[in-house]
């Protein structure tokens, strides 16, 4: 997997967007995400937690204020456990640039729960945006444990799942957005 780059100009509108994108979209069922859909969009219309949201927009600030950073996520497949890298750099004119990079793709069976053309139910389950455990109750679990554990597997229509940002992802998120670098 080649880099994935977009850049969003200073209202946050995504300017720019390199060709990995619209093969990554495409490979994975995002056709409502290709470039000529989302160029021109305010990025920030593409989260729609309120929490992740702010995130984002915490990091952007820093970003424009002349500190790059970089965050580690998952971006799972119904086959895959994608481990990546996200750099946040400024550009001129308070252009911010991101980046994601694979840092380690792993094969896993087929998880009807991640695949996006599956039959959903009406229930639906937290997954955090960032370490992809979803929350059962009151705990956050390992995709792979909850899965088992409840049988989400074995239902004929699996549970929508809303993105969120778990306790230990916030902490650490909020954390590197509060500390300064020195340039």
């Amino acid at each position: 997997m080649n880099p994935i780059e977009y850049k969003i100009d200073e209202a946050n509108n995504i300017i720019f967007v390199n060709e990995e994108w619209d093969r990554f979209a495409l490979s994975n069922s995002g056709e409502e995400i290709t470039s000529d859909k989302v160029l021109g969009k305010n990025l920030l219309d593409f989260i729609m937690n309120m929490t992740v949201r702010q995130i984002y927009l915490d990091i952007i600030q820093k970003v424009r204020e002349g500190k790059e950073i970089s965050i580690d996520f998952r971006c799972d497949a119904p086959t895959y456990k994608r481990f990546l890298k996200m750099t946040i750099k400024p550009e001129n004119n308070n252009i911010v640039k991101f980046i994601s990079e694979a840092q380690k793709i792993i094969p896993q069976n087929y998880l009807n729960i991640l695949d996006s053309k599956a039959i959903r139910s009406i229930e639906f389950i937290p997954m955090c945006s960032w370490c992809k455990k979803i929350k059962m109750g009151f705990e956050w679990e390992e995709l792979e444990q909850a899965i088992n554990k409840y049988g989400l597997l074995t239902q004929t229509q699996v549970p929508s799942l809303t993105h969120t940002i778990c306790e230990d992802c916030y902490k650490q998120l909020e954390s590197l957005i509060l500390r300064r670098k020195d340039y």
